[in-house]
């Protein structure tokens, strides 16, 4: 007799979401707008997640994957900054999540964010590295 699966529940998504997010240099929470669970890279934002109804949101800005993404049912412009590339996908955990999509589009939105010297440098940077304590927001 072999057990079930659990689903995740949406937290859950979230929690791994964002487990994910802060492994990128230099990555840090930032406030929580509205309820929502803000990543982002030397103070702008590459990422938010949060609770809609009973699905998992998230947010990213994209471009390479925008059409592909956009193309799926229950992905859409974001209402704010939809017309540059903000996504927002939402995701029933009752049913399967694509998890390597989602942490491709983390990926894509903070490539597409975070400082070119960053990225360039291909150095794991700290939030300690510039200038002491991490800042909270």
């Amino acid at each position: 007799m072999t057990a079930k699966k659990r689903r995740a529940t949406p937290k859950q998504l979230l929690a791994g979401w964002v487990r994910f997010a802060m492994r990128l240099p230099g990555a840090e929470l930032g406030s929580r707008p509205w309820g929502a669970t803000v990543v982002k890279v030397y103070g702008k934002a590459f990422v938010s997640m949060g609770i809609d109804g009973a699905d998992a949101a998230i947010c990213c800005k994209l471009s390479s994957s925008l059409d592909a993404a956009r193309a799926l049912p229950n992905v859409e412009p974001n209402h704010i900054g939809g017309e540059s590339g903000w996504t927002t996908g939402r995701f029933d955990p009752s049913k399967a999540v694509p998890e390597r999509r989602i942490e491709s589009w983390i990926t894509e939105s903070y490539r597409s964010i975070a400082p070119k010297w960053l990225l360039e440098e291909g150095r794991d940077v700290s939030p300690f590295e510039r200038g002491g304590r991490r800042k909270r927001t």
